[in-house]
C-alpha cells in the first residue's frame, strides 16, 4: 500500500492501513505521491509485459520451450513479475485471469503519460 501527506496523520491512520495490506510505504508528505507511485509501478508492469511477450514470441520462434526460456530468465537477469507469475499462471495455462482488466492497466499508463507531459510543460 502506498500512502502520502502528513506523516503524524499517516501514522494515526497506520491501523487502518495494515488492515488493508502487510506493507505500507511512505511515498512522501505531500498529497499525490502515493498516486504517482503508482503509476509508476503500473507503468513498468505495462512494460514488463510487453517485454516478456516479445521475449517469449522471439524465444518460441526460434524453437525454444516456454518452461526452458522461464526457467533461465526466472534464474537471470531477466526476471520480473510477468515472468514469475503472470505467464506461467495466466497466459500459458489459457486462462488470461491477470486480477484486473487491461483497460484498467492502460488507464494508469495514460495517466502516466498525461502527468509526464504536464510537467513538460
Amino acid at each position: 500500500m502506498m500512502v502520502s501527506g502528513d506523516a503524524s496523520r499517516i501514522e494515526s491512520l497506520r491501523p487502518m492501513f495494515a488492515a488493508w495490506g502487510q506493507t505500507v510505504v511512505i511515498a512522501g508528505d505531500k498529497p499525490g505521491a502515493a498516486q504517482i507511485l503508482k503509476l509508476t509501478n503500473n507503468i513498468l508492469f505495462a512494460v514488463s509485459i510487453i517485454a516478456t511477450s516479445e521475449a517469449m514470441v522471439m524465444g518460441s520462434r526460434g524453437g525454444l520451450s516456454s518452461d526452458a526460456m522461464l526457467q533461465v530468465i526466472n534464474n537471470g537477469t531477466g526476471r520480473n513479475f510477468s515472468t514469475m507469475t503472470l505467464f506461467p499462471k495466466a497466459v500459458f495455462t489459457g486462462t488470461y485471469d491477470f486480477g484486473a482488466t487491461l483497460d484498467t492497466l492502460m488507464k494508469d499508463v495514460d495517466l502516466a503519460i498525461e502527468r509526464v507531459r504536464a510537467w513538460a510543460c
